[in-house]
């Protein structure tokens, strides 16, 4: 069980232990460090021994309801995959799957309304449902047959860099024309860099003011040892993470980026950090 466990358990601690472990890391403070995981530890371990042993006590009986709850949570983990995918997927295919989610998820619903007894609580499960039907039905097919026109966003390039001399070779190019400098570590397989892509870089208001760095990315999908060797070089845990210099070629380490930041709070950070007027 405790295996199991883990496997359900690390996707939901990763990111608090990598936030934890980083201030440590930065901090030093080697106190203030074991009182963080231990805290940690005990927020993740005393609800599951106080489940574990006044469970039958506090928790309600089985029965016919708990069919209705595994169905809610069944529909509740369909969504997770759509939510997911849809940041490597086409729009519209987006659209219809969402679609397709919501029909079964609103009918089920009805379902629900149709089976209680009649009353207030059976009436607005009925009228939730309905008009969630015709919502979604209206909502796809302006989506998909009456797609809006959107506005042109500035093209965003980077330089592709392959390993550490690539980098020193392009911080010395910036340095001599006097640009600061940006550089984003990528893999196809964090999420949150894509979400970087789409939603921030992309942006209608961050690409012009990008328009004044270098844009550097490191793609670091394959896991090759240059690759590895140059996140240890510049001491990156973890992905997304976003390096600066500055015009001068000087690193600016209070300013990296660790996790997904989206477009208004990053002009904020670059404006904080004295990249952008």
């Amino acid at each position: 069980m405790g295996a199991i466990s883990g496997l359900i358990c690390s996707p939901c601690t990763t990111a608090p232990l990598s936030g934890a472990l980083l201030y440590v890391a930065q901090s030093g403070d080697l106190l203030t460090g074991a009182v963080t995981l231990y805290a940690l530890a005990l927020g993740m371990g005393i609800p599951l021994i106080v489940a574990a042993m006044f469970g039958n006590k506090l928790l309600p009986k089985a029965g016919a309801w708990m069919d209705r709850v595994k169905v809610f949570f069944g529909l509740v983990l369909l969504a997770a995959p759509i939510f997911l995918l849809e940041r490597l997927l086409p729009e519209t295919v987006s659209v219809w799957l969402w679609a397709a989610w919501a029909l079964v998820s609103l009918s089920w619903l009805y379902h629900i309304s149709r089976t209680l007894q009649p009353g207030k609580l059976a009436s607005v499960l009925g009228i939730i449902a309905i008009l969630g039907l015709s919502g979604t039905s209206v909502y796809t097919y302006n989506a998909v047959f009456t797609p809006v026109a959107k506005a042109e966003v500035p093209s965003v390039e980077f330089i592709k860099i392959a390993d550490i001399d690539d980098l020193n070779r392009e911080l010395a190019t910036a340095k001599a024309a006097g640009k600061p400098v940006m550089l984003d570590f990528y893999a196809d397989w964090c999420v949150a860099c894509k979400e970087f892509e789409k939603y921030t870089f992309h942006n209608a208001e961050v690409a012009p003011e990008l328009k004044n760095f270098v844009l550097l990315q490191a793609d670091v999908t394959a896991n090759r040892p240059q690759d590895i060797k140059m996140l240890v070089t510049l001491n990156v845990l973890g992905l997304p993470t976003i390096d600066f210099w500055d015009a001068n070629g000087n690193p600016l380490p209070n300013a990296r980026l660790t996790g997904f930041m989206e477009a208004a709070p990053f002009l904020k950070h670059l404006e904080q950090n004295q990249m952008i007027k």
